[in-house]
Parts: C-alpha cells; structure tokens; sequence
C-alpha cells in the first residue's frame, strides 16, 4: 500500500516536472522568436540607414561630377575661342579682304574711311594678328605691324593703334563680327555669311579686354579674279521680275545686263524682323544709255504659292534705282564695283509688248521718305 503511493506520488511529480519543462521550452521558443524578431528589424534598419547613407553619398558624388562637369564645361566654354577659333577667324578676315578687294572697297582705315590721312592694313599685315574680346564677348583684333602703343593696365598689355584725331589721341582696334544665321530652309546658292570689320575707338574700355592670343597665317600669294560666283536661283529670278516690271512701267525700253553683287544675310535683321527680310541682294543694271545701282531685301521663308517675297530698298532719301551719275556720282562706284566683282550677270530685253507684273510701292514705316517696289 505504502509502495503504490509512493509510485503514485512519483509519477505526478514526473508529471509536473514535464509540464515545468515544456513550458520553459515553449518559453524559450517564443522568447526566441521574439528576439529573432527584434534582431531582423534592427538589421533591417541598419541595412536601410546604410542603402540611406550610400544614396546620399552616391547623391553627393553626382552631385560634385555633375559640379565638376559644369566647371569643365564653363572653363570649355571661355576657351571657345582657342587658337584653332583664332585661325578660321582670322581665315575670315583674309576672305573678307579679297572680297573688298573683289568689289572694289577699302573699309579698314583708321580712324575711319572718310578720313583724309587715314592708315589701313593690307594683305600682308594680315600674317600676323593680335586678338582680344571685351566683357560682352566681342571680337577685337590689330595686326602687328600697326602696333604703335602698348597700354599697360591692371597686369594686362594691351597691343593697340593710336591716333590724333583733331588734336586728341585716340586708341583703335578692329571689331569682327559675323552673321551667320542658322538657315529656314534650303537654299542653292547658299546666302554668303555677311562679314563686318570696322575700326573702333577703345579707350573708353581697354580695361575690359582680355587677350585671346597671336595668329600668324600665310595671306594667299594671289588674289583670285573675281568674287565667287554665283547661279540664278529664286531669289535672283524674283529681282530680274521686279527689275523688268520698273524698267517697263517707265518705258525705259531696250537691252540690259543685270549684275548681281551682294547676296548675303542680312546683320541688321532685328531692326527687320518685323517683316523678316533676312536677305540682301545688290545689283548693277547696266543699260545702252545709262546704269543704275539697286539694293533689295528678301525673306528667307517663301509665299503660300511658293513665290518669294521680295522688296527693293533704295537707301534713305531714294526709294527707286541710282542712277550712275545721279548726286555726283554717289552710285558710280557701287554699280563698277559690281561689275568688277562679275559673280553673275543675266541679259534682260525690255519692250512695249512685255507682259509683266503689276508692281506696287509701299511706304516705310520708319522713315517716311522711303518707298519700298513690290510684286503683287
């Protein structure tokens, strides 16, 4: 009896022990779970604050090669006009010299064209040339050999030409400039990229100048005769109309030559852009009895009918051709000039049985004592 209690009291004591056991294990387990839990959340965050951490970093990085890009690009930018820049520069104004030389001009005095002992270079001053640019990005050159005065400001040397000018000493450069317009449409012969070189007076700014550097190329041995020629296209058919329809309208009947002369873009097309009149054309109509000097201004963009839109611009106080003596032979030098030039020249028969287009005048709007000749 005794025995049978004692086995009884150990088997419930096993029991319990067991129970005690598995709850200990079940808490482990949980306490586990829980802690497992705890540590995926904490390695989780870390991962995240790290991925975090790295973006910004990479961020950063970027952000300096992007920096350091702009840098380059902005340093590129300033060197823009390096040597190779320099020498189709200077490329351009030996093209420009022929062609002055081609039209019979000389527009490089110092210090400007109308003065009576005026200097100005030649062929050969054109080997060796100094070049600057102001704060506005403005090109500026002098050749060497008409160095005279070497301005020293601020650490810069300035290479410049003075002059007396009515008793005070003034400094000169050249100022180049080129107009070269990104094209509407397809144009043959391409319009000519209109060149402008005109000597400046400097001393107000000379501070302002920065030295671009010195290029020496060789002038051509020869200048080659006549200007680069040229092919009738639209717009040269467009001023043949109008120059036909002018002549008639005024019974100026008979045998002419039509010289065209300037066919280029237009640098004052902003003051135009209201009518968008970007191309420039000059001729010379030389007549059995007389000739005339014409100037006319096209738009780049054609009509709805594909026609071309074209005006002629006689200068200020004469709307109409110049005739080759009128003023004292203000026209004379323009119309011989074009003629020298020979780039292109089309015959024209004017007679009383012509059928040609009707032709208008319309007043400018600027200036009151211009009139513009127009096909309808």
């Amino acid at each position: 009896m005794c025995l049978e209690r004692s086995n009884r009291g150990i088997k419930r004591k096993f029991i319990y022990n067991m129970f005690i056991a598995l709850f200990i294990l079940l808490v482990g387990i949980i306490g586990g779970i829980v802690l497992c839990c705890k540590l995926k959340n904490i390695y989780l965050g870390e991962m995240e604050n790290r991925e975090k951490i790295e973006s910004e970093d990479w961020g950063n990085y970027m952000n300096c090669k992007n920096e350091e890009k702009m840098d380059n690009d902005i340093e590129a930018e300033s060197n823009i006009q390096g040597e190779e820049g320099l020498r189709e520069i200077l490329l351009n104004i030996h093209k420009d010299y022929i062609s002055k030389q081609w039209f019979g001009e000389e527009k490089y005095g110092i210090p400007n064209n109308y003065y009576e002992n005026r200097i100005s270079y030649g062929a050969s001053d054109l080997e060796n040339v100094i070049f600057y640019m102001d704060n506005k990005e403005k090109i500026y050159f002098i050749p060497t050999s008409m160095v005279n005065k070497k301005i020293n400001l601020h650490g810069k040397e300035i290479d410049v030409n003075e002059c007396e000018v009515d008793g005070k000493l003034n400094l000169y450069l050249y100022r180049y400039e080129i107009y070269d317009p990104e094209p509407q449409r397809v144009i043959y012969p391409e319009p000519d990229k209109h060149i402008s070189i005109l000597s400046c007076e400097v001393q107000d700014f000379v501070s302002e100048l920065n030295y671009l550097g010195t290029i020496s190329m060789n002038f051509p041995k020869s200048v080659p005769e006549g200007a680069r020629k040229l092919y009738e296209n639209e717009y040269t058919d467009a001023v043949v109309n109008l120059i036909h329809s002018y002549l008639f309208d005024f019974k100026e009947y008979g045998n002419y030559l039509i010289y065209i002369g300037n066919y280029d873009y237009n640098e004052l097309v902003y003051e135009k852009e209201k009518y968008d009149y970007n191309i420039d054309i000059t001729v010379a109509i030389v007549g059995e009895e007389t000739s005339y000097w014409w100037e006319f201004h096209a738009k780049e963009g054609l009509g709805e009918n594909g026609e071309v839109i074209l005006e002629s611009d006689g200068g200020d106080s004469y709307s109409g051709p110049g005739d080759y003596d009128q003023q004292n032979g203000a026209y004379a030098s323009d119309i011989d000039s074009i003629i020298h030039a020979n780039r292109l020249v089309i015959p024209l028969l004017v007679t009383e049985n012509d059928e040609v287009e009707a032709i208008e005048i319309r007043r400018d709007e600027r200036n009151i004592n211009l009139d513009h000749y127009y096909l309808k």
